[in-house]
């Protein structure tokens, strides 16, 4: 009985004590253009604090294009770009390189093939 009420109380107890445990919301903000936004793709920490995001938009034309959103460690938008270099261009990771620019790898499916191709796309630090 001892053994049975010694496991109730550690395990009531352990349960209490994580069940803050999970992390602390540090922000929370929504970022986008006036063309349709799909999932984000990839996001990665940047030397500077803060995050950069990669997600896809799609034009009026219906293309495919990359929309990098770059922020601070706080959320607050420190620039975003639309990179519109091929249609149809599926960007699926991001990540920050030495140089402080940005590697984005990604995939594409020319006009007339159903066969994608891999892509690299590389930038500056502030996505050019």
């Amino acid at each position: 009985m001892k053994i049975k009420l010694f496991c109730f109380l550690f395990v009531s107890i352990f349960y209490a004590n994580n069940q803050f445990a999970w992390g602390q919301l540090t922000f929370h903000k929504t970022y986008g253009t006036n063309l349709q936004e799909n999932s984000v793709m990839g996001a990665d920490h940047t030397y500077d604090g803060g995050y950069i995001t990669l997600t896809w938009t799609i034009t009026s034309s219906n293309d495919i294009n990359n929309f990098l959103v770059k922020t601070d460690q706080s959320g607050n938008l420190m620039w975003t770009k639309t990179l519109g270099i091929a249609d149809n261009l599926y960007g699926r990771a991001i990540k920050q390189t030495s140089d402080h620019g940005f590697i984005i790898a990604g995939d594409i499916v020319s006009a007339g093939s159903n066969i994608p191709e891999a892509h690299l796309i590389k930038t500056d630090s502030v996505g050019i």
